[in-house]
């Protein structure tokens, strides 16, 4: 009687034991158009659906510049592994997952546009990926924001909005109360001029502010150069 309780009780044992039972095996498959994820415990226990704790991709919402927005089933998915992957096409501007806006351009703008979605179903995580290959993962708590009315699309802005996030402070411009001047203490950071585009947002971190144009039209600077966004610093 004392061999088992001496073999369960050896340190070494032990993490022999826990290392086994802890050890997950994962599967996936598409059914009906949507992600199936499965586990096991073990090479000879049954697989158990467990696709109830993952996000729920009906939450999704894509939108473009003009805010028309598709559901992940109107778009191109694949299956790679346990990889999701949801082709956002070329202009995706902002991501909203239920209630919450959980990315958009106009307060990240410099990787440019995501042209896929990655939803690792293992890690029951959503990331983006960009053009120059860089991923970001989607921050599901979403800004803090009222922007996106509970239970309802997207809405053209018909005032500026402030959308923050840590230490970052968003101003979204609507197109009836659009951004002719930026001016700061007394003195003009930039001004809008006669057929130029109008920015989207101004981001604000610290002492540096960033003015968010539409991707293809550009900002021009002063000595030619073509920019989506205008960068500076200003300390009063």
């Amino acid at each position: 009687m004392s061999q088992p309780y001496q073999s369960l009780t050896n340190t070494q044992n032990n993490s022999n034991i826990v290392k086994i039972m802890t050890q997950m095996d994962y599967r996936a498959e598409i059914i009906n158009g949507k992600p199936v994820l499965y586990r096991r415990t073990n090479n000879r226990s049954d697989w158990d659906d467990i696709t109830h704790t993952l996000y729920s991709l009906d939450e999704l919402e894509f939108y473009d510049l003009e805010l028309n927005y598709a559901k992940f089933t109107e778009l191109l998915r694949k299956l790679r592994g346990l990889i999701y992957t949801i082709k956002l096409g070329p202009k995706c501007y902002h991501v909203k997952f239920g209630d919450k806006l959980v990315w958009s351009y106009c307060a990240d703008p410099f990787r440019r546009l995501p042209f896929e979605l990655l939803f690792n179903l293992e890690n029951n995580t959503m990331n983006l990926l960009f053009s120059d290959g860089t991923i970001r993962g989607l921050n599901m708590e979403g800004y803090d924001t009222d922007w996106p009315e509970p239970g309802k699309p997207l809405t053209k802005l018909n005032d500026t909005k402030l959308l923050t996030h840590e230490k970052l402070n968003v101003f979204l411009f609507s197109q009836e109360k659009r951004c002719y001047k930026l001016e700061i203490c007394d003195k003009i950071i930039w001004k809008h001029e006669e057929n130029r585009p109008f920015p989207l947002s101004c981001i604000v971190e610290n002492d540096t502010f960033t003015l968010v144009f539409p991707i293809n039209t550009p900002y021009i600077t002063h000595n030619g150069a073509t920019n989506d966004t205008f960068t500076f610093s200003f300390k009063p």
